[in-house]
């Protein structure tokens, strides 16, 4: 008996590890068309990983539709996409799904759903969660007006992701932050 439980346990262990291998080959080869501005490809390729169960694919189908890239401009199905990724526990799906409700875009703007998801990826290593914080703080959405936690997110953004530099947005969103706060604190 514990032989045939061990069994399935390892075939159950290996049939995921296949489908996480499949879904990021799919991942990857969307990335690549993404990159390439191929948006037929990166949905066709993203789409494969996101039947697969892949929160990050089915963030970056938002991103096409929310973008309007490759002519696929649709809020709705951005917002479906983005959702799902959102209860997969995807940063980038979440904190853009923040994003919407706190903009009123493509939504009714409903700045407390809006709070609470930006704090379920507040702490996320992830460029869309720390640059979703950060705004927060600096607009005060959902919270009071906070440029030194802004400041703060600001400074955990990544420099790169997914293989793609993110140097000179993080280093421009530190100094448009650094000098506001200087301002504020010249007038005190």
């Amino acid at each position: 008996m514990k032989k045939k439980l061990l069994q399935a346990a390892l075939l159950a262990s290996l049939f995921a590890l296949l489908l996480s291998s499949a879904a990021s080959a799919s991942f990857i080869g969307g990335m690549n068309a993404y990159v390439a501005e191929d948006y037929d490809n990166a949905l066709l390729e993203w789409a494969k990983s996101a039947k697969m169960g892949d929160a990050k694919s089915m963030a970056y189908i938002g991103y096409i539709y929310f973008g309007g890239l490759g002519g696929y401009s649709d809020d709705k199905k951005a917002l479906e996409w983005f959702t799902k990724a959102a209860d997969l526990g995807d940063p980038d799906g979440t904190a853009t799904l923040a994003r919407m409700y706190a903009h009123g875009w493509g939504v009714s703007r409903d700045i407390g759903l809006a709070h609470e998801l930006m704090t379920r990826v507040a702490d996320a290593d992830n460029f869309a969660a720390q640059m979703t914080a950060s705004e927060f703080y600096e607009m005060g959405f959902g919270t009071e007006v906070d440029l030194e936690k802004a400041l703060e997110h600001a400074k955990r953004l990544p420099t790169m992701e997914n293989g793609m530099p993110l140097t000179s947005a993080r280093e421009q969103r530190i100094r448009d932050l650094e000098k506001k706060l200087a301002e504020k604190n010249k007038t005190r």
